[in-house]
């Protein structure tokens, strides 16, 4: 596994769990990757305001605005953005009416290190035409 895959790509990473954000953070930062955290889609939808990313991980279960609201927000704000979905119910995507042309992607929770490392790489590698949908 190359471990410099990120290659100083920004991450904003999305989860109320500190616990898997730290986590998280911790191994795409050893990847090479720069991870900005976040624990509401309000404070979310400011940091992007403000700075790049490549890419945004968003937990759907986000206390206030849904994962999936703040991912069609920041799509709003920037059609081209990245946007890896993490969820632990698909049936909560379907009943939030996540759009098949949205082109998130979607990373089944629980899912382990190297999951969320292939995930972020395949993601980061895709074009937005080739993305592949949530449902």
């Amino acid at each position: 596994m190359d471990y410099n895959a990120g290659d100083g790509k920004r991450i904003l990473l999305v989860d109320d769990d500190t616990g898997v954000s730290d986590v998280c953070s911790q191994m795409l930062k050893y990847h090479g990757y720069e991870v900005t955290p976040s624990i509401t889609g309000e404070d979310a939808i400011d940091l992007f305001s403000v700075g790049h990313f490549d890419l945004v991980i968003l937990d759907v279960g986000l206390p206030g605005i849904s994962g999936l609201d703040c991912a069609r927000e920041l799509r709003r704000r920037r059609r081209d953005v990245k946007i890896l979905i993490s969820s632990g119910d698909c049936a909560e995507l379907k009943r939030q009416k996540a759009p098949v042309s949205s082109n998130f992607h979607v990373l089944q929770k629980p899912y382990t290190m190297s999951e969320l490392i292939c995930s972020v790489s395949n993601v980061m590698g895709a074009n937005s035409e080739a993305s592949s949908s949530i449902l």
